[in-house]
């Protein structure tokens, strides 16, 4: 099995630290700095053979930032799932209709589309267990999320083949200004425990 390549954006970074972990010595620690216009990454990257359907999950601790989500639309995701070229779906912390909410984007036809959720709202200082799947079809195709083990968000009977099969995942920080009244500030998280799948993996205790 490949090491995880290294994603990143300037001074952005990723480390490997003993100050927050799940379980275990070690955990990573994520950090990207003030986003304005453009994308700040700091992430991890697992490259391989194409796929229609993967699940993955990491477990996340929020330390900072969430704050500076001040316009609708500000983002940070958490786990990626893309094809070679875009995209297919993504776990997030975005700003909607002033609140910060737990997110999932995903492709229905030839549009990128989200769904935010108000059952579970995310907050600082605390583990969370994040996971999130796909699976691609003409017809058929589904995106879905859960935290902690509960599903949260989901969405089926899409067509979500646009930008083709999936061949990488992401599983870190990145921010995205969605906004154009402010800059967001630098924000940083931890992370832990994370997997790849061909079927749901759910919690540790599961």
């Amino acid at each position: 099995c490949a090491l995880p390549i290294l994603y990143k954006t300037g001074n952005d970074g990723v480390t490997i630290t003993t100050v927050q972990k799940f379980r275990g010595n070690y955990g990573a620690r994520f950090t990207v700095g003030n986003a304005t216009t453009s994308m700040r990454n700091a992430q991890l990257r697992r490259i391989f053979d194409q796929t229609t359907l993967i699940y993955v999950r990491g477990y996340f601790y929020i330390d900072y930032g969430m704050s500076g989500l001040l316009d609708d639309n500000d983002r940070f995701g958490l786990l990626v799932i893309s094809s070679s070229t875009s995209d297919k779906a993504s776990f997030q912390i975005r700003r909607v209709n002033g609140q910060n909410r737990f997110a999932m984007s995903y492709i229905s036809g030839n549009n990128g589309k989200f769904l935010s959720a108000t059952s579970v709202l995310p907050t600082e200082k605390t583990w969370y267990c994040l996971e999130l799947g796909i699976f691609v079809n003409g017809t058929n195709g589904w995106t879905k999320a859960w935290v902690n083990g509960n599903p949260i968000l989901s969405i089926s009977g899409t067509n979500n083949t646009k930008y083709g099969s999936i061949v990488q995942v992401f599983w870190g920080l990145y921010a995205i200004n969605g906004g154009s009244t402010h800059s967001m500030w630098g924000m940083q998280l931890y992370g832990d425990q994370a997997r790849i799948a061909d079927s749901y993996i759910g919690t540790d205790a599961e």
